[in-house]
């Protein structure tokens, strides 16, 4: 339906319609625009939220949210078959073992033995699976012992702590350190 000015004269002047007079279109109410502030307020609030997605909720649970839209074809802590079968460990171990590499190995060694890298910049560490070395640990190699190392640090040390970490990456941290306690004379 279209829209046809009103071509009737009111006070001697000609006026296309009530509507134009006011300056309002019956024909075409759907010209209203957004506000740019608007608009840039909802871009701005999508990119918090994807933002918290993709970096928060990973950090907090240990997750990758792109692992569920990428087939990966093997888990990162996966060890090779004939290296899992030699050494026996089980998949809390495993996964133990890989959080321990990246974020602890760099002094304590990939077995936790103190060789790491970075031991001789910090003073030397202590060996983290020779029991003789218990007595050098503040809390002990017991699994109690490594959680509260893990959450709390070593004050007056270089070994920090790490409380932002998920439970279940300390845990895990844990069963490693266990498994590398109990076969510290037959690991590399």
């Amino acid at each position: 339906m279209g829209f046809r000015p009103d071509t009737s004269t009111k006070s001697g002047r000609r006026v296309e319609s009530d509507h134009l007079a006011e300056g309002t279109s019956m024909a075409n109410n759907s010209d209203k625009k957004l506000p740019m502030k608007a608009i840039l307020a909802g871009l701005v609030g999508c990119f918090v939220l994807l933002s918290g997605a993709f970096l928060i909720v990973p950090a907090f649970f240990d997750v990758h949210l792109t692992d569920a839209l990428f087939e990966t074809p093997e888990e990162p802590w996966m060890l090779k078959p004939e290296e899992q079968q030699r050494l026996g460990m089980s998949v809390d171990e495993m996964k133990g073992k890989h959080h321990f590499e990246q974020m602890c190995a760099s002094c304590h060694g990939p077995w936790g033995n103190g060789g790491g890298p970075q031991s001789a910049r910090v003073g030397g560490v202590p060996s983290l699976v020779d029991p003789e070395q218990q007595g050098r640990l503040l809390h002990g190699l017991s699994r109690k012992g490594v959680l509260k190392t893990l959450e709390e640090g070593v004050p007056g040390s270089a070994m920090p702590g790490f409380p932002h970490l998920a439970k279940h990456v300390k845990e895990t941290i844990a069963d490693f350190l266990a498994y590398a306690q109990r076969n510290h004379e037959r690991l590399p």
